[in-house]
Parts: structure tokens; C-alpha cells; sequence
């Protein structure tokens, strides 16, 4: 794709996104496809898909019948389990995390006809971030990160964005960002935390957003500190901000950015907005997995399953290994309100309580580990042919020296050539 001028930022911003104000923020496992279609329904104008984690997104199948989650973390083990949509599901940004340009290019390049931008996670602290040097930790290899942008503003046909953590030194932000737009992409998301708040210790840095505000010319979105919709409207006019955008509020509150936001303050209308999220899953099962709705559940409900009197219900909502439909996690919540009989409840708890044994079979292993392998020997090809091309050896004659003159089949095949 062309890189884009900031007159046609700006134009896709407005006009194609339709000048968004109120985004749902990408998030682990919780911003599947029922919540966002839920949340789209109550003031949210744009929603990120779940952060993809591009090494293990390449590695699983496409899609399988053998079985939708890992039954021990309830994590996607197919494609269309990490990335699904349907035509009602946008604008919608595709987020992923990875360090390999090559890799992530691939990535986006299988969704990105399904989507309106495609974004690079460098917000996340998550440990496992901290330990594949993803996410907020990449900030720390600026040219790396310049590597990768560039590379998908070069190669995909839709608009690249990237999420980004405060650093201490405002002026160290603010650089960093203007690298970042430098790049070309079309939007920056800024949370207002350093990434050693994990965990949400302190406020949001509105002071640093604001800076990046003021230094960039493409559109910039505010994360951190929004507990309630007026929250959202005073951050964009303290920061400048174009859009705010929200994950840990919008999960226990999906109604955050409607005009009736208070909702989520009794026990009666967290129950409404359980058994709302509820019928949303029942309604767009695809990528929809027992563990999200378990997640789903916990959040909403926790002022009323974080009490020592209800501590055996939270048990059986964290049973998602073996409760793995809509309807059971209905019944759950009917008879936490008191509106169901003993008898369905008491069937549903035995159900709870049973030792599961839905490991991945041997033809699914077998799937993930070809597929796995096979993405290792293109990524090797990849990098033989960016050294042949230094070298300027043509692939054909390194074939032949290093294979001889019958280099094989397969060899011919990996590396793109006739066979």
C-alpha cells in the first residue's frame, strides 16, 4: 500500500471509521467477537480484535472439528478461533504481537481483507511479554520496531496502526512517537501507564498523552483512567485526544460508553448485562470459547462471586473446561438471581465437578506440529534468501552448490522455485 499522506489519514479516519470516539481497546481473550458485537451496541464505535500472538497464531491450523480450545488455559488452537468477524463486526482493527517482521507481515496478510487497520501491540507488560521481549518490552529496540512497521505499511493494502506505553520521560514519549509516525502509520493509541504498571497501580499519565497530542499530526486515541463515559469526554478535552479507548472498565461495564452507563452498580443490572453478554455468544458463537465466557462472567459478576458465601458459584463459573455452552453459564447466572429451580442447578454442578479429559488428539498435535514445522522452514527460507541476495548468488546456483545439480523437489518448492 501507498503510504498514506496526514490529508488521507485523516479522510480514512473520518470518513471511512466513521470519526470514532469511543473504542473498545484489544485485550487477551476478552474482546472476542459476541463482546464486541454487544459492545457495539452501546456506544462503542470501533473495536480491536483479542491481541494475536503471531508465532502461535502461525503455527495452528486453520480451523479443525477435532476441537476449539486448549482444555487446560482454554486457549484458541485455531486461526479462526484467534481472528473471527461477520460483516456487522466493524470498523474493526486487527491487533498482533511478535517481534519478527516477516512473521507478523504474514499474519496480516490473512486478515487483512476483513478488516480496517492493522495494528502493532507494543502496550502490552504482560510477563509473557516481558519474556519474548513483545509487546511494551519492544519499545526498547526502536529500530526493530521502525523495521516492522515499515514493513507492513509497505506490504498491506489496509492502514497500520500501533498501541504504545508512556515512557518516565515525557520527552522520551513523545520522540518515540514521532518515530512511530514517521514509519507511516495512520493512528497512534497511547496508555497513559508505564509498562511496570501492569497491574493498574497509579493513574494514567493524561499530561503525557496530551504531549503526543500536541507533537503529532495523525489521529491519536487516550487509554487509562476512564471509569465512566464522562471520564471519556473530560480525557479528550484535557488531552486533545481524537478517540478514548477502554478495556478493564468496558469489561465489567459493557454499557461504559452509553448514555445509561450505571447499570453495572446493582446486582440487578449486573445480572441483566451478564444474561445480555450471554445471548450476544449464543448469537455469534464463532471464536466465542468456554474460557472467554468464564472470563466474561467472573468480571461482570464480581462484586457478587467475591464474597466467602458465594465462593462455590465462582467455582463452578471458573469450570470452563468442562462447562462449555452459553446456556450452562445462563443457568449459573438465573440461579445466582434466584431464578431457577434446585433441581437444574444441582444437574449443572455435577456436570461442574466431573474430571475432563478433551485433550488435543493425536491428529490435532500431529496438525499444529506440521504446521509448525512447515512455518520454521519458510522462515528459513526467508533468511537464505536475504543472505544469497547480499551475496547477489542467484537461489538457483546456491541450490546447486550447496544440494548439487539434482537439488530435490522439495527443496525447489520451499524456496519458490520451478520444480
Amino acid at each position: 500500500m501507498v503510504r498514506l499522506s496526514t490529508e488521507e489519514c485523516w479522510h480514512w479516519w473520518r470518513q471511512n471509521l466513521g470519526n470514532p470516539k469511543y473504542i473498545c481497546a484489544p485485550m487477551v481473550r476478552q474482546s472476542e467477537l459476541a463482546f464486541r458485537m454487544m459492545v457495539r451496541q452501546h456506544g462503542t464505535c470501533l473495536c480491536y480484535t483479542p491481541m494475536i500472538p503471531v508465532k502461535t497464531f502461525l503455527a495452528c491450523p486453520e480451523s479443525s472439528d477435532d476441537m476449539e480450545a486448549d482444555p487446560e488455559t482454554g486457549d484458541p488452537v485455531t486461526q479462526a478461533d484467534y481472528f473471527s468477524t461477520c460483516p456487522q463486526d466493524r470498523p474493526l482493527f486487527a491487533q498482533f504481537g511478535g517481534r519478527d517482521p516477516g512473521d507478523i507481515l504474514e499474519a496480516a496478510l490473512l486478515v487483512q481483507d476483513r478488516v480496517d487497520a492493522v495494528d502493532l501491540n507494543l502496550g502490552c507488560p504482560q510477563r509473557s511479554a516481558q519474556r519474548d521481549r513483545t509487546g511494551a518490552y519492544l519499545m526498547d529496540e526502536p529500530h526493530r520496531v521502525q523495521r516492522i512497521l515499515k514493513k507492513l505499511v509497505a506490504n498491506l493494502k489496509v492502514p497500520v496502526t500501533a498501541k504504545i506505553r508512556v515512557f518516565p520521560d515525557v520527552k522520551q514519549t513523545v520522540d518515540f512517537a514521532l518515530m512511530l509516525q514517521d514509519t507511516g502509520i495512520a493512528a497512534l493509541a497511547v496508555h497513559g501507564r508505564r509498562r511496570e504498571q501492569r497491574h493498574h497501580e497509579g493513574a494514567a499519565d493524561w499530561d503525557a498523552i496530551a504531549a503526543v497530542k500536541s507533537a503529532l499530526a495523525i489521529p491519536v486515541i487516550a487509554n487509562g483512567n476512564i471509569l465512566k463515559r464522562q471520564d471519556a469526554d473530560t480525557c479528550m478535552k484535557i488531552t486533545g485526544a481524537d478517540a478514548v479507548m477502554s478495556a478493564t472498565t468496558l469489561l465489567s461495564n459493557p454499557h461504559l460508553f452509553a448514555k445509561r452507563d450505571s447499570l453495572h452498580e446493582t446486582f440487578e443490572g449486573r445480572i441483566e448485562l451478564a444474561l445480555e453478554y450471554l445471548r450476544y455468544c449464543e448469537k455469534y458463537p464463532d471464536g466465542t470459547l468456554p474460557r472467554m465466557i468464564s472470563d466474561h462472567m467472573l468480571t461482570i459478576l464480581r462484586p457478587d462471586l467475591d464474597t466467602p458465601e458465594a465462593a462455590d458459584m465462582k467455582t463452578m463459573f471458573k469450570a470452563f473446561p468442562r462447562l462449555l455452552h452459553a446456556w450452562q453459564y445462563k443457568e449459573l447466572v438465573r440461579h445466582l438471581s434466584g431464578q431457577t429451580n434446585d433441581d437444574s442447578f444441582n444437574a449443572l454442578a455435577e456436570v461442574a465437578k466431573k474430571p475432563t479429559n478433551n485433550k488435543p488428539s493425536k491428529k490435532m498435535r500431529d496438525k499444529i506440529r506440521r504446521r509448525a514445522s512447515g512455518h520454521c522452514m519458510a522462515k528459513f527460507a526467508r533468511f537464505l534468501r536475504s543472505v544469497f541476495a547480499l551475496l547477489s548468488i542467484p537461489m538457483e546456483r546456491a541450490l546447486a552448490l550447496g544440494l548439487g545439480a539434482s537439488a530435490s523437489k522439495t527443496s525447489n518448492m520451499m524456496f519458490g522455485l520451478p520444480a
